[in-house]
């Protein structure tokens, strides 16, 4: 298929323009691919202008004046001009610090909240800390902010106030909402083996088992490459993952085998598992083959592709494994994150007998 892509201002948003000799196969390939969309307006076919699509399509990347661009259009229209700079001033200094693409964009629409509730009021700059401390509180109230949400909206404020208006550190008074607590969803062992047994597809088959078999996050599955698999010390090294850490995991036998037979096949060139024009395939690509092996292996219980590192977590921790030590292999900084999984695994609740069984 002969395309050529072209990066685009479209309706205020950087996107990557496709032209391509028009066939119902190739059409139906453009339509799979994550966040495209087709303009009437230009007759072509567009997807999202970000780093990944731009190595596929072999262009160059991005500088500044494209990311100034590709704010979204009702965020320039509804903020006046003064609100429009500090706003990307605050984008660009999250870039200059390496801040993952994911947080940049939660932390850019946080702001924007924040910018669009307090400088309707009172200018920016000149709010105290029992100013933003209300605006807090109103979050919880009138916006029903969680505690992860409120979190998130602290972070945004002090990134903003002591890095880019470089004020002195701010003291919140912080209004807690009452924490919610959610156990991880877990898959049974019998269950985990009928998933990974439900593609015929032997690459959507290698990427399940990737996940499960290394506690991995469906963004480590996407970013693995050929260099990352050690068959000599049986580890696969995780780099700048969430954190911007690295770790090391071990390498499942029966993972090898898999993957050994599946590079005989595919034959990846950089990466572990390649798109459809070369480079790391999408997260959206690998949750949709979890949800159709979910679907084809019948199993009725509501969870994602994330559940295989919760069960991955959880069924080391039955078999004996130190919780210090699976918290080191899911790459966690602190342990009583890791520590959720002892209230899901069975190896202690399974020792105590139902008073019915009496």
């Amino acid at each position: 298929m002969k395309w050529k892509a072209e990066p685009i201002i479209y309706k205020g948003d950087a996107r990557i323009a496709l032209h391509f000799d028009y066939s119902k196969e190739a059409n139906e390939r453009v339509r799979k691919l994550t966040g495209v969309k087709w303009s009437n307006t230009l007759k072509v076919w567009h997807v999202p202008d970000n780093d990944v699509y731009r190595k596929q399509f072999k262009l160059p990347e991005r500088n500044l004046t494209a990311q100034h661009l590709a704010i979204k259009k009702e965020s320039l229209i509804r903020l006046p001009v003064v609100e429009q700079n500090r706003l990307l001033e605050f984008e660009n200094l999250l870039r200059v610090k390496k801040y993952s693409e994911s947080t940049l964009r939660a932390y850019r629409s946080e702001f924007i909240i924040f910018q669009k509730i307090a400088s309707s009021r009172i200018e920016i700059d000149s709010l105290t800390s029992e100013q933003l401390s209300a605006y807090l509180l109103y979050l919880i109230q009138k916006r029903n902010y969680g505690e992860s949400q409120l979190n998130m909206a602290v972070s945004v404020l002090k990134f903003y106030y002591e890095k880019v208006s470089k004020k002195p550190r701010l003291n919140f008074v912080m209004p807690r909402p009452r924490k919610k607590r959610v156990l991880p969803k877990v898959i049974a062992k019998e269950t985990v083996v009928k998933l990974l047994n439900a593609p015929d597809n032997k690459k959507h088959k290698t990427m399940l088992m990737c996940a499960y078999a290394a506690g991995l996050r469906v963004s480590e599955v996407a970013a693995l490459k050929l260099t990352h698999i050690d068959s000599k010390r049986m580890t696969i090294r995780i780099e700048q993952s969430k954190g911007k850490k690295d770790r090391y995991v071990m390498l499942s036998e029966k993972l090898l085998i898999q993957l050994r037979s599946y590079f005989k096949e595919y034959k990846p060139k950089e990466y572990l598992f390649e798109g459809q024009y070369g480079g790391a395939i999408t997260t959206r690509t690998i949750q949709k083959v979890f949800t159709n092996a979910k679907l084809k292996a019948g199993i009725k219980q509501e969870v994602g592709i994330h559940s295989l590192r919760h069960s991955f977590a959880t069924h080391l921790h039955e078999s004996g494994i130190d919780i210090k030590y699976i918290g080191d292999l899911l790459g966690h900084k602190d342990i009583k994150t890791t520590n959720i999984y002892t209230h899901v695994s069975k190896r202690e609740i399974g020792k105590i007998r139902s008073p019915l069984d009496e």
